[in-house]
Parts: structure tokens; sequence; C-alpha cells
């Protein structure tokens, strides 16, 4: 038995996969938008973990120059 589809059902399925296709475009789009955001997110926690420990050297190298200079004029 052999079923005829009209070209209606055939312009419903065409519109039916066009749609889906759409749908799942936008929602791609979403992923990637979504995945750029956790990204930037990602580097400012890196960047500030590393503008942190920039700072801890830079007080860590004045406190040691520091007690470097003093301890040699307290020699004198």
């Amino acid at each position: 038995m052999k079923i005829k589809i009209s070209s209606s059902d055939e312009q419903n399925d065409t519109q039916k996969q066009l749609s889906e296709e759409q749908n799942t475009g936008i929602s791609q789009d979403e992923i990637l938008t979504n995945k750029q955001k956790q990204i930037e997110v990602a580097e400012k926690e890196m960047n500030s973990e590393v503008f942190s420990l920039v700072i801890f050297k830079c007080f860590y190298m004045c406190v040691y120059f520091k007690e470097l200079y003093f301890g040699n004029i307290k020699d004198f």
C-alpha cells in the first residue's frame, strides 16, 4: 500500500526541518556565547591571581631590600 504525500505535506516537513535547524543554530549560538563568557571569567580570575602574585613578590622584595639595607647600616 502506497501513501501519496501531497505537496502541502512536503512543505510542512520542509518547514519543520528548517525550523529545527534554526532552533539548533540558536542553541549553538547560545552555547558559544556561554562558553565565551566562561572563558572571559576564567581569564579575569587568572589575571587577578597573577596580579596578586606580582604585588606579593614586589612587597617581599621591598622588605628584603629594606632589611638588607638597614641590616648593613646596623653593622656599622
